[in-house]
């Protein structure tokens, strides 16, 4: 009895001693700052949009004036609204009045109390050399301003048509007129129409395999077709536990007979899988000049179909096309009179080519292709001369060419935004240039840099193109506005700096931006670290990574923002962190291509040593309880942190990942997997990986999710883990799709709460909507027209929503960022973007 009592209090002791070890051994004693009762509360002040309001200026949207040689703008300050008008001739920027006086006048001249903070002015203009101001409310109308005596007098100004600044956008060519075409496909074959008929020209075509795909020349008399092959698609499945339906019949209540509304509901949808058969193409083509339809001698596309055809002077048909596996994308042209396809340029890798850069541009006069290629081991845009295959390189360095902004065709000159080109800047920031490219000649000049200054850039031009607004700002600085020459790039004036003083004071704190060295020791890894507004460097916080290793892209902030979810989070007592490491985009082509048939690397290397080395600088950082969360391919990577790197991550949540890139999308796996399906796969599995978890995970998934199926990724992991007696977290949020929304927020929070400061957290705190950004703004219709109210849900592409006749006002639910247009008869009149300090948009005042 003696010795079994002596025996188990041996044992405790072991296991105790042990369980102390571990907690040391994990992140010491713990001796974190105690959440303040007012975190909370205060996370949520600072995910709230109303937060904005604290940072002055940095939104303005420019009205022209003068015939177009000067410009307006509100600016919201701390005391209220003030008016600013710039001379762009002379680069002059000055208050377009005095607001005090501009108050008195109105008072004195109209009989009107009136707020000088706020002066209802609903236009303005300049027409030579006097101020002309639109008052509303009682008495309102045109006044001339007379700055010299402060009073007014009742005149309008000559109306004149506005300018209003524009986003810059592609210009494409005319499209041409099309005719009637001379063959046509119908129940998957080809048929020509003649002056006695129809003549078939094909019977072998089935809906499984047939002719389904047409590109007819603009005259009508030639084609390429597609005989398409297109497999049975397997298929996913997720099962609704408790769909709406029941939930409309109350079904909680005593019903003797609830029917069928119990009942889960399966939904069956297709869905492609690595190595699955996938839809092909023969290509076909005809010419009235031979009457035949014939087969070309090309390989059979693999891939994806036909991108951006396009029909060129000679007759040819010229397209591109990537083919399975991903190791080839080649520019083709076809031309339909001898059935004879040409390569015009192509790219070959031993590891991947990457669509989302590609562009493929047919320009001068369809002479020249304009194409991007990473032969130089950075991404690049090349001019090949469609007739000869010539090709020049028109960007080069060590940089890497980012967007094809617009292209003029009777100057040369060709404008596009880059990344790297100043060594000491993040190599990240996309700015602006323009180059001018002589087709004759074939030659190209160097870069000119249009927007020097250090931060990510947006330009909008002018109408008349003299003129450029740059604006750019960093996670770590407010946005900047200069107005700029286009015919050299030099400065005019700077029209706008936010101010983030009042944000500032209220105890918010900059993010910082922090490089360190990767694995290699030379290459410089970027991110970015959110503190609390309580930051005491005398204390130790727990670190989280917000993470995102997608290859598609790079995802670290790099413009400045008032409010988001890793800012709120750090308020709890944390220090988070978001970085981009190798494998992911936008960087050399060897930064790009760690993630090759590599994705369970995530970069992780790197992301630890930026730890490190941000620890190093900063002894508040305590990497001894470091938890991470993320989001899809994020899901999968916070995962694989507990998995594969579980002596540096303890904590982790995974939102509906793709634990397993074999039971995941065909053609995003196999791009950065590789083809066919190989033992690399399963290496890098969670699933298959799960038994080496360690650490406190907690998974997520939406029942719903038909991006990342729930039961082939989170559930099936759950099956392993649990096989692996490991302890472990798991939500299915019902009726959900991919990702988990606010409870899932929530859940989150409380997991990193209870790891990684062991504390517990109120009970059911509530995430209100507005912390996702919602906001309410006023629209309002001042002009004389009918005008649709849209969303813009991408370039060029709207979604209306409401219609205000001439003096209507309608308020409308968005979000903060949400851009919307005004348009009359499909045309737009105006853009606004909505902000959380800036709530109302005054259409045509």
């Amino acid at each position: 009895m003696v010795r079994r009592e002596s025996s188990s209090r041996a044992l405790f002791a072991v296991l105790a001693a042990a369980l102390v070890g571990q907690c040391f051994a994990q992140g010491g004693n713990y001796s974190y700052p105690p959440i303040d009762p007012k975190a909370y509360p205060n996370m949520m002040r600072a995910s709230s949009p109303e937060k904005a309001r604290l940072i002055y200026g940095g939104r303005f949207e420019p009205r022209w004036t003068d015939g177009g040689n000067s410009f307006w703008f509100k600016r919201r300050v701390p005391t209220g609204s003030e008016y600013f008008v710039v001379d762009t001739a002379r680069g002059l920027k000055r208050a377009a009045f005095d607001r005090e006086a501009l108050a008195t006048a109105i008072q004195s001249q109209l009989g009107r109390s009136v707020s000088a903070d706020e002066p209802p002015i609903q236009n303005l203009a300049i027409q030579q050399g006097k101020t002309y101001l639109r008052i509303s409310g009682e008495k309102g109308g045109w006044y001339r301003w007379d700055a010299a005596k402060k009073s007014l007098t009742a005149e309008e100004p000559k109306l004149e048509k506005t300018d209003d600044a524009a986003t810059v956008t592609e210009t494409k060519p005319t499209a041409p007129v099309r005719t009637r075409s001379v063959v046509m496909l119908r129940e998957n074959n080809v048929f020509l129409r003649t002056n006695a008929g129809e003549k078939q020209l094909t019977t072998d075509g089935t809906r499984e395999f047939g002719f389904q795909e047409i590109w007819a020349s603009p005259d009508g008399q030639s084609a390429v077709i597609a005989k398409v092959q297109r497999p049975k698609v397997s298929t996913m499945t997720n099962i609704e536990a408790l769909p709406p339906a029941a939930l409309e019949k109350n079904f909680h209540k005593d019903e003797t007979s609830p029917g069928e509304a119990l009942r889960a509901r399966i939904i069956t949808y297709p869905y492609e899988l690595p190595g699955d058969p996938t839809t092909t193409r023969e290509l076909y083509a005809f010419s009235s000049k031979t009457g035949e339809l014939k087969k070309l001698d090309y390989p059979t596309i693999t891939m994806w179909g036909l991108d951006s055809p396009t029909w060129l002077p000679s007759g040819e048909l010229a397209f591109y096309h990537t083919m399975r596996g991903f190791q080839s994308r080649t520019a083709v042209a076809i031309d339909p009179a001898n059935a004879k396809p040409r390569i015009l340029t192509e790219i070959r890798s031993k590891t991947f080519v990457y669509p989302p850069i590609q562009i493929f541009r047919v320009a001068f006069g369809g002479k020249v292709l304009l194409w991007t290629d990473d032969r130089s081991g950075y991404n690049h845009l090349y001019a090949v001369e469609i007739a000869t295959g010539k090709t020049l390189a028109l960007t080069k360095g060590e940089w890497v060419f980012r967007n094809l902004v617009e292209v003029d065709e009777k100057t040369g000159e060709i404008l596009f935004e880059a990344g790297g080109f100043n060594p000491e800047f993040d190599p990240y920031q996309k700015q602006t240039f323009r180059i001018k490219f002589d087709e004759k000649a074939f030659k190209v000049s160097e870069p000119l840099n249009l927007t020097p200054g250090n931060g990510e850039h947006t330009v909008r031009f002018t109408d008349d193109k003299k003129f450029y607004f740059d604006t750019y700002s960093r996670p770590d600085m407010p946005p900047v506005t200069e107005l700029r020459r286009t015919k050299d790039g030099s400065l005019v004036v700077e029209v706008d700096r936010a101010d983030a003083g009042p944000w500032l004071a209220a105890g918010y704190k900059l993010p910082q931006v922090f490089k360190a060295k990767a694995r290699d020791g030379k290459t410089d890894i970027w991110g970015v670290v959110y503190r609390p507004a309580n930051f005491d460097p005398t204390k130790k916080y727990p670190v989280i990574e917000d993470i995102y290793a997608g290859p598609q892209g790079s995802f670290v902030p790099k413009t400045w923002s008032a409010s988001n979810g890793m800012h709120s989070l750090a308020q709890l007592g944390f220090v988070v962190v978001k970085i981009d490491g190798m494998g992911t985009a936008n960087r050399s082509k060897a930064f790009h291509e760690v993630c090759y048939q590599n994705l369970g690397d995530g970069g992780f290397p790197d992301r630890i040593l930026w730890m490190k080395a941000l620890a190093e600088t900063d002894p508040a950082v305590d990497i001894s309880r470091v938890g991470v969360y993320g989001t899809s391919a994020g899901g999968y990577n916070a995962a694989r942190a507990l998995i594969g790197f579980n002596d540096f991550y303890k904590v982790a949540v995974a939102d509906c990942g793709n634990h397993d890139h074999r039971t995941d999308k065909t053609w995003w796996n196999e791009m950065w997997m590789g083809y066919p399906v190989g033992p690399h796969y399963a290496e890098q599995s969670n699933i298959v990986q799960a038994g080496k978890l360690k650490g406190k995970l907690l998974l997520m998934h939406g029942e719903l999710d038909n991006n990342v199926n729930p039961a082939v990724s989170s559930l099936q992991l759950s099956t392993m883990l649990q096989r692996a007696n490991k302890d472990f977290d798991l939500v299915i949020a019902g009726n959900a799709g991919h990702g988990m929304g606010l409870y899932g927020r929530r859940r989150m929070i409380d997991h990193f709460v209870r790891h990684l400061r062991n504390e517990t957290p109120p009970a059911e705190f509530s995430l209100s909507v507005e912390a996702a950004g919602r906001i309410v703004v006023t629209f309002k219709n001042t002009t004389k027209q009918t005008i649709d109210m849209c969303w813009e849900q991408g370039p060029g592409e709207y979604v209306k929503y409401q219609t205000l006749k001439p003096g209507d006002s309608a308020r409308q639910n968005t979000f903060d960022g949400h851009a919307w247009v005004a348009m009359v008869n499909g045309k737009v009149i105006g853009r606004w973007v909505a902000a959380a300090d800036d709530l109302e948009w005054e259409i045509g005042g």
